[in-house]
């Protein structure tokens, strides 16, 4: 490649529209290939059917009830109001396809973000690397779960945010949108506590009471949010006692960032162990990696004899040294990035233990993801300053190669994705085949025996209660909706009463209008089991203190298809 056109590619990737296409293109491959044969999971039921199918006057009254539901909203007072808005703007736009492709934007657009603010510190060549290292964290396995892409990468965007800012020296522009991070979803709020060392670190008297000053506007944002929380009762934080909580956090800032360097390992492992599948994967992103990487790498200059004077000055001590301006750059991004890896596990006390690397569990460690880029793309940055010039270009095939392997680990995920939409519309298909006959109040009880849920996401989780309210209008008549409960599983103790009424307690109540426990009636409950993937409806006793709970039995009745469908019924069902 002749100097000419080096140049020309140079330009073309300082263009800003160029470098947030290529961060989508690799997202898109990494993580939404096949979006469109994703579908709800978990928690999507609440953040995304409830705004699918509610009318916006009513949403909106929900969503302020919400707001000021002091404690059931766990301090989050825009964690829902936003993503349900968004969801549903989305939703009226392109549907479920078009809500799954604003992702794609949004966690190119936190990408693209985070290489301005960390190239703005350092050196272009290091800032591509930690870009891609941010692209392809593999401990956070959860970036196309849509409850994570309109809550926690919504949050990722306020820190993005308050770090461009933050470079502009809007400093206070900065700790609105680091406030709005608690607000969303805590904990992408920690690497800017220590935003300031970014900036030209010195032992000079003005920069430390700079400092100061930041950790006490940052401690007084934190204790705010968190006294308040704690003082309107917020189950989260109330619960937690003051050495319970010093011995968690001490053990998730040491393990925390370990679990996530170990996953820089463990996925290419994964990746390669399945390598028939993720070829397609690797390959392609290999393809669009190598050039860039190559071109990033390519522009790296030797340093010059001119190196950088240090003065180290206290009161009582005075020293000074010497040291190459590349070797600098890259002990600061590997300093820093440890720091901020250890501190993004300080609110993981929720989460805890932070060891989590498969399943929605895993946003454990997004915090992190910002000080561990900084970190590993500091590390091949100071690889590339050891390389000789004449084996750069191996240095840039092996790293191309790295990542495009990590992009292959992305698809495993995919995979799991895909699996569960099939896997819950299996159940659904069969379930509405089966139970045609549900009624007020009917229970449908699903014995976990048997199921197979995939690895990074569930699909027989604790949303099933609410899946069939999802799918259709039940009439106003009716006092309960009929639930799909996972026997022995989300819920305790089925047991009778004095009056030998059956009943259970649910662990979500939240799903039972928050009763504490919910009353079974004779005849009205139906078993489900699960074999080789065909479910049964079982005619099973169940039999308590030598009382018998009936189940109920098919007389050949057809009340769910004379029930209206909500927007998503369509896509929950086979062939769809």
């Amino acid at each position: 490649m002749n100097i000419l056109s080096v140049d020309k590619c140079l330009r073309l990737w300082d263009n800003p529209v160029f470098r947030f296409s290529f961060f989508a293109l690799l997202v898109w491959i990494a993580y939404y290939f096949h979006f469109p044969k994703f579908g709800l999971y978990e928690d999507d039921y609440w953040f995304i059917g409830i705004p699918a199918n509610t009318p916006f006057k009513e949403l909106w009254e929900i969503m302020i009830n919400h707001f000021f539901d002091f404690q059931n909203n766990h301090g989050r007072y825009i964690s829902v109001f936003l993503p349900w808005l968004l969801a549903f703007i989305n939703l009226k736009i392109g549907g479920l396809w078009f809500t799954y492709f604003f992702g794609i934007i949004l966690v190119a657009l936190n990408v693209f973000l985070f290489h301005k603010i960390i190239r703005s510190r350092f050196p272009a060549e290091l800032a591509f690397l930690a870009a891609l290292v941010f692209l392809y964290f593999p401990a956070d396995t959860t970036k196309a779960l849509l409850v994570h892409i309109y809550q926690l990468q919504i949050s990722v965007l306020f820190l993005m945010l308050a770090g461009v800012f933050w470079i502009r020296s809007k400093k206070w522009v900065s700790y609105i949108f680091a406030a709005s991070c608690l607000l969303m979803y805590e904990s992408p709020f920690l690497p800017f506590i220590l935003f300031p060392l970014l900036d030209e670190i010195s032992f000079k008297r003005s920069f430390l009471i700079k400092f100061i000053k930041h950790l006490l506007i940052v401690s007084s944002i934190i204790v705010i949010v968190f006294v308040t929380r704690k003082l309107l009762g917020e189950s989260r934080v109330d619960s937690l006692t003051l050495l319970e909580t010093s011995k968690r956090i001490i053990l998730s800032v040491t393990g925390g960032p370990l679990v996530a360097l170990f996953s820089f390992l463990r996925s290419p492992y994964l990746a390669l162990s399945e390598i028939k599948y993720t070829l397609p994967y690797i390959f392609a992103s290999f393809l669009i990696l190598l050039p860039c990487i190559w071109l990033i790498t390519s522009r790296f200059k030797e340093s010059s004899s001119k190196f950088i004077h240090l003065p180290l000055t206290t009161k009582h001590f005075k020293a000074a040294f010497d040291i190459d301006p590349v070797l600098l750059n890259a002990l600061k991004g590997i300093g820093v990035g440890i720091l901020m890896a250890m501190v993004g596990y300080l609110f993981s006390v929720t989460h805890y233990p932070p060891t989590t690397l498969n399943g929605r569990m895993t946003s454990v460690h997004l915090a992190a993801t910002f000080g561990t880029a900084l970190f590993t793309g500091s590390f091949f940055y100071l690889i590339l300053f050891i390389v000789k010039k004449k084996f750069r270009l191996a240095f840039s095939v092996l790293l191309s190669f790295y990542f495009a392997v990590l992009s292959g680990y992305g698809a495993l995920i995919q995979k799991d994705f895909i699996k569960g939409w099939e896997l819950q519309k299996d159940l659904m298909s069969q379930i509405v085949e089966k139970c045609p006959d549900v009624d007020d109040g009917t229970i449908i009880l699903l014995s976990p025996e048997n199921l197979q849920n995939p690895k990074n996401v569930i699909s027989y989780s604790w949303a099933l209660p609410i899946i069939l309210e999802n799918l259709y209008y039940f009439p106003e008549q009716w006092e309960r909706p009929p639930k799909i409960t996972l026997y022995n599983e989300y819920y305790v103790n089925l047991d009778i009463d004095s009056n030998s009424q059956f009943y259970f307690e649910p662990r979500y109540k939240f799903l039972y209008d928050n009763d504490t426990i919910v009353n079974l009636r004779q005849n009205n409950v139906i078993f489900i089991e699960s074999t080789d993937g065909k479910y049964q409806r079982i005619d099973t006793l169940f039999v308590v203190n030598n009382d018998t709970l009936f189940v109920k039995p098919y007389r050949g009745e057809d009340n769910i298809s004379r029930l209206n469908r909500r927007i998503i019924h369509p896509l929950m069902f086979r062939g769809n």
